[in-house]
């Protein structure tokens, strides 16, 4: 019996820059890496070397960036972005790449590297690093042969997936075949909680694809509202082309409460007081609407603002409220899985004084309540623009100012900026962390429509600049992932999970959690209030976790087993972040023992008698894919930019396939009237755990302070009375060296930090006596870590900041996960990292 412990990666700093004196210089610059890096153990000998082309899969949400890996005797020996035949000379074209991405060579070659099966020695505590070494055949076997017990005695549900963004492909991780092992056997899933608040929102809303890509960015956004993103650091990759746009003379409006890396790239920037963002939009479109600055046009063809709204249901007025059936188009909304319909609405006309369909208007009213006789019913309607006007009618210049900590005529040039297009709404989740900031994201969908920056070059919504659209989608890969006859479990809100294990209970049903598998996903350095969700954990009979690397998850579970990462194994991406098609090769062969998910899953379910199902290799799968495969903006065969159709064997021999071009911009919106609405008709909750949401309020966009981090006495709003106890906003932002935790452990992106660290303004600091380099305890009543101080003043005072994608191991004591809470509003279950109160006192202990 073999035992191991946890012990921090070290990489002396000597070790480090002889071997990466590149780096350095790549650090400086940020987005554009040109270089890669080789072992250094290894002297470089180009001509021994193959070249595989694979794309990240990090997540950062700027993602799959190309890369060539270059092989040497089966091992990488160095990455470098990869240059795609179309890319200009000078600009490279959209070839793009970070440090990130460069430093996931050394997940292979991590010593956190899982190598082997391992279990958790019996008798010893979860997270206390005694392992032994097993089979793959006995960590198979046990687990078959305990879920086969949990799904006797309790059912499929009894198991529980838990899998969040780590690796979005088709075969492998998250989305690819543990969910379909997971499907047949009837086993449940945690629904995670991280960026709901605009991704539901923004797909609820119909807003399924964000408008613009980064080159269309570059040559024609006059104005971008870069609005509480920090893409200088975060995005770099992707940042560039706004940086073009601003060298070409666009106008850059940063919206943010702190000095980032992108306040010095931005033309001006406004301090808003944080969690206020949402009153700020709505003043915004107060101000455009009564300043007639509304574009007319825009709303008749693409919106929904003059559509009649029944007072009896908040409804549109329909066809079918006269009798007339809607027919079923085949289509529904992603997010909420409402079937849509062909039922036209209708609109007051001014001149014919009645409610007519749009092609029969000749002057149409976009303001005002009107009565509609429905089969000889009196009905008041007034128009959604008119509903948009009064939900924001308090916020006013003056009120508003006063809230968010600005100036008047400060909202004045940011109304005229968004209204001066062509302009870009770069929205990112790091406005979607406290209970009601999904408010802000259905906001931006008006100030957007409002304004007509929709459907054409150089405007929308764009996720800091990223395409995101779907020209290429496997069709057969929802058949792959969801077999005839399978019935899937329960889904579960994960922030719910330690009342389900309190309780046994989930919206009044039994819930009986008695095994959960980890994927793609590293759930206890990442979900909020990690103590309830330890106790909850500890609670679970059996855990295990599936990943390349010995995670802070890993380290609690019962069975960890060897996964391979992204460059040992052939896969293509379930969504669309580059325009070119997302496909990977296999670069090198799993080391030691690891195995694709693919074929974790394939053993397993051989084990369960599931042979029928399992008839075919991976490569067959990926081919079927290919081979049916579609562009998901036309429904029509997958075509390149060329016209040509895109197939497995161009794929093999051209490894990236460019599919859209450079001034492409997304017209496809997919709605129940295939136009853009800020007002929700039927708003529906993300998962229903027993709490109903308020159908009116989620309607329009509405501005209520953070559930917890409101310090604040203001507008007419009280501050939270435990602001007396723990008076500090604590932030945990992304920096440029972590995607969540996905490199946490890569040396080379240890080697460029100083640790994890407390950043707080020197204000803060001196009324609690403390000093730069201090040990510090932040704390409140859920929990507490320590770490070291840095005085920084470019937060705001009253604002603390420990940057996010640390895990437990890498603090002195503690967690910032400990302070974080679970509260979340009901209509998006989100993850809200930022709506957390703290103090900060010197660490006694140390």
């Amino acid at each position: 019996m073999g035992t191991t412990s946890k012990q921090p990666v070290q990489i002396s700093r000597r070790a480090f820059l002889g071997s990466t004196a590149a780096l350095a210089g790549a650090a400086a610059i940020g987005a554009s890496v040109t270089g890669g890096l080789a072992r250094a153990d290894q002297p470089r000998d180009q001509a021994a070397e193959e070249v595989k082309i694979n794309y990240c899969r990090g997540n950062c949400g700027a993602n799959m960036c190309h890369w060539d890996v270059h092989v040497r005797e089966g091992k990488v020996v160095a990455m470098k972005q990869h240059i795609h035949p179309d890319a200009d000379p000078v600009t490279k074209g959209r070839s793009k790449g970070c440090l990130r991405g460069m430093s996931m060579m050394e997940t292979l070659y991590n010593e956190r590297r899982v190598k082997y099966p391992m279990r958790r020695v019996e008798g010893t505590p979860r997270g206390g690093g005694e392992w032994e070494r097993v089979s793959w055949d006995d960590a198979l076997g046990e687990i078959v042969q305990k879920w086969g017990g949990y799904i006797q005695q309790f059912g499929g549900k009894s198991i529980v997936r838990w899998s969040v963004y780590g690796s979005t492909v088709t075969l492998n991780s998250s989305y690819g075949s543990w969910p379909k092992l997971c499907t047949i056997l009837g086993i449940s899933s945690f629904l995670p909680g991280a960026d709901q608040a605009q991704m539901f929102t923004y797909n609820q809303m119909g807003v399924k694809n964000f408008g613009c890509d980064g080159p269309s960015i570059a040559k024609n956004s006059k104005n971008i509202i870069i609005w509480g993103a920090n893409p200088a650091e975060c995005s770099p990759q992707e940042f560039r082309y706004m940086q073009e746009a601003r060298d070409r003379g666009a106008t850059l409006t940063l919206i943010d409460p702190n000095i980032t890396a992108t306040s010095a790239k931005v033309n001006r920037q406004l301090f808003v007081r944080p969690g206020t963002d949402s009153a700020l939009g709505m003043a915004i479109c107060k101000y455009i609407i009564e300043n007639q600055l509304v574009d007319w046009e825009f709303q008749l063809r693409s919106t929904t603002a003059m559509y009649l709204v029944k007072s009896t249901d908040g409804k549109f007025l329909r066809d079918s409220d006269f009798g007339i059936p809607a027919v079923p188009n085949g289509m529904s909304n992603s997010a909420t899985g409402i079937a849509y319909t062909t039922d036209p609405a209708f609109i007051w006309d001014n001149t014919q004084g009645k409610a007519v369909h749009i092609e029969e208007v000749t002057d149409p009213a976009f303001m005002g309540t009107f009565t509609v006789d429905v089969n000889g019913q009196p009905i008041e309607c007034t128009t959604a623009l008119s509903l948009l006007h009064d939900r924001c009618a308090e916020w006013t210049l003056e009120r508003t100012a006063e809230l968010c900590g600005i100036t008047e005529q400060e909202i004045v040039d940011l109304a005229n900026a968004m209204v001066d297009g062509p302009t870009i709404f770069a929205v990112s989740n790091g406005l979607g962390h406290t209970v009601y900031s999904h408010a802000v994201f259905s906001v931006s969908v008006a100030l957007s429509a409002l304004t007509g920056n929709f459907l054409k070059p150089g405007c929308g919504l764009a996720y800091c600049g990223v395409t995101a659209s779907m020209p290429w989608i496997p069709v057969s890969y929802d058949q792959y992932m969801v077999p005839p006859d399978s019935k899937p479990g329960p889904v579960y809100a994960a922030l719910k999970f330690p009342d389900i294990m309190e309780t046994g209970k989930y919206k009044g049903e039994d819930a009986p959690i008695k095994s959960i598998v980890v994927v793609s996903a590293n759930p206890l350095a990442n979900t909020p209030d990690r103590q309830a969700m330890l106790k909850a954990w500890d609670q679970v009979e059996f855990t295990v976790t599936v990943d390349p690397i010995m995670t802070e998850t890993a380290q609690f579970s019962d069975l960890v087993l060897p996964a391979a990462q992204w460059l040992e194994e052939e896969d293509a991406s379930v969504a669309m972040f580059t325009p070119y098609t997302p496909w990977g090769e296999k670069c090198v062969e799993p080391a030691f023992e690891a195995k694709s998910d693919f074929d974790i899953t394939r053993e397993l379910a051989l084990k369960f008698g599931l042979e029928q199902l399992y008839t075919k290799t991976s490569e067959q799968v990926a081919q079927e894919m290919i081979a049916t495969s579609m562009n998901g903006l036309t429904g029509k065969e997958p075509l390149d930019v060329n016209g040509e159709l895109v197939t497995y064997e161009r794929l093999q021999k051209e490894k990236a396939i460019r599919v859209l071009h450079d001034e492409y911009y997304d017209p496809y919106f997919l709605m129940q009237d295939f136009r853009i609405s800020f007002y929700l008709e039927d708003p529906r909750q993300i998962n229903d755990y027993g709490v109903a949401i308020d159908v009116e309020k989620e309607r329009l966009p509405f501005f209520q302070p953070p559930a917890e981090a409101w310090p604040y006495s203001v507008a007419g709003f009280e501050k939270n009375p435990l602001a007396e106890k723990y008076p500090l906003i604590f932030f945990t932002a992304h920096t440029r060296y972590r995607t969540h935790t996905t490199t946490g452990y890569n040396p080379w992106m240890l080697e460029l930090q100083e640790g994890p660290q407390l950043h707080m303004n020197a204000k803060d600091a001196e009324v609690r006596g403390l000093g730069h380099g201090d040990l510090v305890k932040v704390f409140n009543d859920r929990g507490f870590v320590v770490v070291a101080l840095c005085i920084d003043n470019a937060l705001q005072p009253g604002i603390v900041n420990l940057p996010h994608g640390w895990q437990a191991d890498q603090f002195i004591a503690g967690h910032y996960q400990d302070l974080t809470m679970r509260e979340c509003d009901p209509f998006d279950c989100n993850d809200n990292y930022f709506d957390c109160l703290c103090e900060v006192v010197k660490y006694e202990e140390a």
